[in-house]
């Protein structure tokens, strides 16, 4: 986990993403010229974000990842503790390993998720793999 952790670390630094106000287009990428109306637009503030965001609990210092929105907390499946991402990528898989549910405030473990949802739906439809 820690190989992936980092190597995801240093895509945060490079890709953002951008969702275009005008044709509703969003995309993860460098650029942030619309393919669709050839707008400009500045990349999503980090609250809004979506995708597969990296947690790192400091009280028990467990890393892992899942699907989440910028300013919604996960629980540590560890300690419990409720935590935001340190970073979202883009990604439709949030973890390799699938041992734990997801849990977030919006669905609180229990039934579908509408992030999770949003964020899978997200990634086919950009096609952006998760690992390049």
């Amino acid at each position: 986990m820690e190989v992936g952790f980092e190597h995801a670390k240093a895509k945060a630094a490079w890709i953002k993403q951008f969702k275009c106000k005008g044709c509703r287009n969003d995309w993860w990428g460098v650029s942030n010229q619309c393919r669709n109306c050839h707008g400009t637009v500045p990349p999503v503030d980090f609250n809004n974000m979506l995708g597969v965001g990296w947690f790192e609990c400091e009280q028990c210092n467990r890393k892992f990842a899942g699907f989440c929105r910028g300013n919604v907390r996960s629980a540590c499946h560890r300690c419990g503790t409720k935590l935001l991402a340190s970073f979202i990528v883009p990604g439709d898989k949030a973890s390799a390993g699938g041992r734990d549910h997801h849990d977030c405030e919006a669905c609180h473990g229990v039934g579908d998720c509408p992030i999770a949802a949003k964020a899978r739906g997200h990634a086919a439809r950009t096609n952006a793999p998760f690992w390049p």
